[in-house]
């Protein structure tokens, strides 16, 4: 049994909950799959992670250290420098490999290598990590939050495949992957904030192409902005590079870069060493530890430029940081489109009160400008906030009208943020929708859940319904009256006690 919510991630002949195959939900009962147990699909990707990461381990210790940080270090300098000369876009997995690489190769730098490494062995080495992250770390992540499951495609027994020589081969070839229903809404979401697949991401640039084109080849003017500006101008990208590099606990762990914050080091550091007078080494820029520091010195007097030493500059003796600026045999390697890329995502974090304030800005303006003129675009009379003079607390976002038909709006600027791609924060935002149908509005303080009743949606909707002469002079042509909550990403829920939620993107629908 499923609720009205539900029916649609349900097969209509036998109840089973769908699966999303080539990008379409289909009946995994109906079309023949057998869906394992989550701990039986956790268990394979275990055995998956625990065969293929000493391996890789393995593939670090025997190459040549320097040379291959010297590799990591040119192939960031490229996707950085895509990312500011051609395309504002990056492969998320490959920035993830890239520097998580550099941090394994400091902290085994003095484990002798016996292999050069040269191009082939370190793009080799950059694939091939890349395709675990992908292929089991990332799907290990989903089946863990219940957005994806395994099918066996033939029986296996773990302990007898593991003693065979093909046992990798054996196991990959044993099960298949597929997405779970509930992860629609969420690559919705996704994409409307422009966080798109390799394939979708090919294609859109294909489709922007001469205009990414005209951009890059007309000369850029240099204009200095106020902090609230640069924010105010930069919001999209700023909120898209946050909640894309704190997606999942994995990239969220690894980019947390808030001890920055925490130690005071303050975002014109990012700009002072993209500044820096460097030297060149084919593709690679340095200056030496002692220009380095000086340098920091004398641009920053406030702070200490060993703690901003120490902070960004990773090596073997400090590999436990990310890894903005690397140090080899003396020299600090940088890169100034990296060093700017992730100042962009530093950004929200040092200035987060101005970004906070941008956020609550956006989120009126969805209220009162956004939703309004996307519902009168799609037909409905709206009237703006509509308020209770008996009753002060009692206000409604809109009322829109199209035909016999009114709904109550209310409007709710919810989007990604960080981690979304998890259940529990999808299990909150449903929570919270609940709440505004309820009349509760939850929030965290000192880590305690405080609940404040407010007036309801449910309580809006019979206010609308017993004002109708008072709204309307025609009202004795109005049938239905109904309530509607409007957000900007796709909401986990599409219905809850007669009340219709749903993305901005799908007022057309109504």
């Amino acid at each position: 049994m499923c609720d009205n919510d539900n029916k649609w991630k349900f097969c209509d002949k036998c109840g089973s909950k769908k699966v999303v195959a080539d990008k379409e939900p289909i009946c995994p009962k109906c079309n023949g799959l057998n869906i394992i147990t989550k701990d039986e699909a956790l268990n394979i990707y275990e055995q998956l992670s625990c065969w293929f990461n000493p391996l890789l381990t393995t593939m670090i210790n025997s190459l040549d250290k320097k040379g291959l940080i010297y590799w990591l270090l040119e192939e960031r300098v490229i996707l950085a420098g895509f990312f500011w000369n051609r395309y504002p876009t990056f492969n998320l997995t490959r920035l993830f490999t890239l520097n998580d690489l550099l941090k394994r190769a400091f902290k085994a730098y003095n484990v002798k290598g016996n292999e050069k490494a040269d191009f082939e062995k370190a793009m080799q080495l950059i694939d091939q990590y890349s395709s675990v992250i992908d292929q089991v770390e990332i799907r290990r992540y989903l089946i863990e939050e219940g957005y994806a499951h395994c099918v066996l495609k033939k029986p296996i027994d773990l302990q007898n495949i593991k003693q065979s020589e093909s046992f990798i081969n054996d196991l990959i070839s044993s099960f298949s992957y597929y997405l779970d229903i509930d992860y629609i809404n969420l690559q919705k979401s996704l994409e409307l904030n422009m966080i798109l697949s390799n394939e979708d991401t090919k294609t859109y640039l294909n489709e922007h192409k001469e205009e990414y084109d005209n951009i890059n080849n007309n000369p850029r003017e240099t204009i200095v902005y106020t902090i609230e500006q640069m924010i105010h101008n930069n919001y999209f990208t700023l909120k898209s590079l946050r909640d894309i590099l704190t997606l999942t606990t994995l990239f969220a762990e690894f980019f947390d870069i808030r001890y920055l914050k925490e130690k005071n080091i303050p975002i014109e550091v990012f700009s002072t060493i993209a500044d820096c007078p460097l030297r060149q080494d084919e593709m690679l820029l340095y200056m030496s530890r002692t220009e380095f520091i000086g340098y920091i010195a004398e641009k920053h007097k406030d702070v200490s430029a060993e703690d901003i030493y120490n902070s960004l500059v990773c090596s073997e003796k400090n590999y436990n940081i990310f890894p903005f600026l690397e140090e080899i045999e003396g020299n600090v390697y940088i890169s100034p489109d990296f060093m700017n890329l992730m100042k962009l995502y530093y950004t929200p974090i040092y200035h987060y009160k101005l970004f906070d304030a941008e956020v609550q800005e956006r989120s009126l303006q969805f209220e009162s400008i956004d939703v309004p003129y996307k519902l009168k675009d799609n037909g409905f009379e709206v009237k703006n906030d509509i308020k209770d003079r008996k009753n002060s607390t009692l206000q409604i976002d809109s009322i829109a009208r199209k035909g016999n038909k009114v709904y109550v709006v209310e409007t709710k600027r919810w989007d990604i943020g960080k981690l979304f791609v998890r259940q529990k924060t999808n299990h909150l935002r449903e929570r919270d929708l609940k709440g505004v149908i309820n009349g509760y509005k939850y929030r965290m303080k000192n880590g305690i859940i405080i609940v404040r009743e407010e007036p309801s949606l449910l309580t809006k909707i019979d206010y609308v319904k017993t004002n109708l002469k008072t709204i309307y002079q025609d009202h004795e042509r109005i049938t239905s009256v109904e309530g509607l909550i409007i957000t900007r990403s796709y909401p986990p829920i599409s219905e809850y006690k007669g009340v219709k939620i749903l993305s901005i993107e799908d007022i057309s629908t109504l």
